[in-house]
């Protein structure tokens, strides 16, 4: 099988199984590869086209695990990246140590503020996400 043979929803997912793996939810045993496959099963089932299923994969790898927006954009493509940087939070909501600086209500305001300019494709992603 060459690579042009490959299902590229299968290797988002791969991608993303191996960036969370050794990673749980937040005060939970649940595995984290379940938040992203709830996202990209609920944009799969809402006709979303495959670049925001891939990017409903990858939303958290670059900005929770040892991967960069680079890495994303080498394997999947800047349409892709461009949707995974914009689910970032932005840096100045980003304490130096990693943390939040916000309260959760905070972030999601400047959520909020974020998708209203949006084009259709992140608001369908950051939608899915929230």
């Amino acid at each position: 099988m060459n690579i042009q043979d490959k299902d590229p929803i299968v290797e988002a997912f791969k991608f993303a199984y191996n960036a969370h793996k050794n990673t749980h939810r937040k005060s939970s045993t649940i595995p984290y590869i379940v938040h992203p496959l709830d996202v990209a099963s609920t944009l799969m089932k809402n006709n979303a086209p495959e670049h925001v299923v891939i990017a409903g994969l990858l939303h958290d790898v670059g900005e929770d695990e040892d991967y960069t927006l680079s890495d994303i954009r080498d394997e999947f493509g800047d349409e892709v990246a461009i949707l995974v940087h914009g689910a970032f939070e932005p840096e100045e909501l980003i304490n130096a140590d990693g943390g939040k600086s916000k309260t959760w209500p905070e972030r999601k305001a400047h959520t909020i503020d974020f998708i209203k300019n949006a084009d259709t494709d992140m608001k369908l992603l950051s939608y899915k996400i929230g």
